[in-house]
């Protein structure tokens, strides 16, 4: 939702904020004798820390104007191409089970296996 915020210096921004209240982006100082529909302002994250502040200084407030019918129309917006989703391997997802733990005497009986001298010992 974005909204006017007027400055004590007398300076109108644009404050974007989410539905919780949290505030998402900014835009501003824009001109008071053309004000447009504030849902056509870019807000980003340029000043945003800066709004922030002044709003805890309570050195910006929220305000409703009246919006001129003379405002020109926002420029048209350029068409964003469809992003492109990068093509990845497909790569096999082991086992979720947890490996169990190797048994002492297989080890043993493999170790032994490895050598002539102990091959004549049985577990």
């Amino acid at each position: 939702m974005k909204t006017f915020w007027q400055h004590t210096n007398g300076l109108i921004y644009v404050v974007e904020s989410d539905t919780f209240g949290q505030i998402t982006g900014a835009a501003g100082p824009v001109d008071a004798d053309m004000l447009r529909d504030p849902s056509e302002y870019k807000c980003g994250q340029g000043i945003l820390a800066w709004v922030k502040r002044s709003i805890c200084e309570h050195k910006l407030g929220r305000i409703n104007p009246t919006l001129s019918e003379d405002a020109p129309a926002s420029p048209p917006r350029k068409p964003q191409p469809p992003p492109v989703k990068p093509k990845r391997p497909v790569v096999p997802v082991k086992s979720c089970e947890p490996e169990k733990p190797p048994d002492p005497i297989e080890e043993e009986q493999a170790r032994r296996k490895k050598f002539a001298w102990s091959s004549s010992y049985r577990l």
